[in-house]
């Protein structure tokens, strides 16, 4: 049965192209896409992580994945200062989110997406970005990319957790799309 609301995606780092994914396989179930904390799959990048120009890992992938957990498993913290997600003055969001995040299969990171149904092209979509971010801002490296026709942008005073260190404010922003 097909849900009368509009859905949406939020999702974080691989997820994105996942979401990106489902909804391309489910045509005309989707109505509207919203990305939070945007790494929007695009012609050059269908994957979640760079790639030299000629298709092959960077140094500094290989690097992350000489440290992957069992050969196959991502350890955020291995790669990633916690700082990135939530600033040092919420110690109490950065010890939940430290036993929250836990390894992540590493295909989710380097499978290749195909679309196959238009992707988001037919569809409303969003980009949101969390302007708080620090060290490394990923959506600001692919806020171009939702600059193309069809594409809302919403800039938001959080950090790139903001579902965790001001969830109001992003409640808010999905409840009005």
């Amino acid at each position: 049965m097909r849900h009368p609301y509009r859905y949406r995606w939020n999702g974080a780092f691989a997820a994105l192209l996942v979401c990106a994914g489902v909804g391309d396989l489910l045509p005309g179930r989707i109505a509207h896409r919203a990305f939070f904390d945007p790494l929007i799959p695009h012609p050059g990048r269908m994957t979640a992580v760079e790639t030299n120009p000629d298709g092959t890992e960077t140094d500094k992938f290989r690097a992350s994945r000489a440290r992957f957990i069992d050969g196959y498993m991502m350890d955020f913290w291995a790669s990633y200062p916690i700082q990135m997600l939530i600033p040092d003055s919420r110690p109490d969001l950065q010890a939940k989110l430290r036993r929250r995040i836990t390894p992540h299969p590493a295909k989710a990171w380097t499978d290749v997406l195909t679309l196959r149904h238009g992707g988001w092209e037919p569809l409303r979509r969003t980009s949101i970005r969390p302007m708080r971010q620090q060290l490394a801002p990923s959506s600001g490296k692919v806020w171009g990319v939702a600059s193309g026709t069809g594409w809302e942008r919403i800039e938001l005073p959080v950090t790139r957790m903001g579902m965790l260190t001001e969830p109001d404010i992003v409640a808010d922003c999905f409840a009005t799309l």
